[in-house]
This record gives structure tokens, sequence and C-alpha cells, in this order.
């Protein structure tokens, strides 16, 4: 996945990261001008060593819908 102004699934861009990651992310879009879901927010959860730990917590949820495709922004 690259960040090219085209649209992906929740599924793969989670699959995407977490094949170069080794963890699954918690991605939250938002609606652009076109009412579009597109890439906001990408994070994981930390432990308190600082180390990359899945979000196994209760309000860890994604923030998008999983039957719409998210637009990713060209850099």
């Amino acid at each position: 996945i690259e960040a090219n102004g085209k649209s992906y699934s929740l599924t793969a861009m989670k699959s995407a990261i977490t094949s170069a990651i080794g963890l699954t992310p918690k991605i939250k879009c938002s609606r652009n001008k076109w009412q579009q879901y597109q890439l906001h927010e990408v994070y994981f959860c930390v432990n308190q060593t600082s180390y990359l730990t899945p979000c196994n917590a209760q309000g860890f949820q994604d923030k998008c819908d999983d039957h719409e495709d998210i637009y990713f922004h060209k850099f």
C-alpha cells in the first residue's frame, strides 16, 4: 500500500502494516469534503517499558467503517 491517492480496504491497510511492523494497528478515519473515509491516524499501544504491545484493552477500537474503502492521500 502506498500513499498514492487511491482507496484501500481497512483489512488491506491493517494487513500491510501488520506485515511490516509485526503488530496489528488501530486505525482512525475521518471524512474528507466528498464524504469519503480518509486515513486520519494509525496508532499502536506501548507498555510501561515503551515497547509496542497488542491493543487488547477495551476502548481501543478502529474508527473506520469496515464496509467502506479508505482514501490514502498522496504525500
